[in-house]
């Protein structure tokens, strides 16, 4: 298995700040917050290890690999792994953009 650059795109980082932010703000404390970012880091993880351990998507090239309420979407390029977005399962699906 080759194993790619993780690459992350500007929704996904934007998407991966935004959400220790709405958890710190909901509960009050960090340690929520913390435990999630470990848990998607985690995942990312596993791909960078494994390209194609996520669900396959409607989109052609995307492919997802979901923990607790989030999914990780991302793109297997030639040389990179791109992380395009981080997915709160709960939030209104009109909202996703990849």
């Amino acid at each position: 298995m080759v194993k790619r650059k993780i690459t992350w795109s500007k929704e996904a980082k934007e998407s991966l700040e935004e959400i220790p932010d709405f958890h710190i703000e909901r509960n009050g404390n960090k340690s929520y917050s913390i435990k999630l970012l470990n848990q998607i880091k985690l995942s990312v993880s596993y791909i960078r290890d494994n390209n194609f351990i996520g669900k396959a998507t409607d989109e052609e090239f995307t492919r997802v690999v979901f923990k607790n309420h989030y999914g990780v979407f991302y793109e297997v390029k030639e040389n990179v792994v791109e992380i395009q977005l981080i997915w709160d399962a709960r939030r209104n699906p009109e909202d996703f953009r990849v």
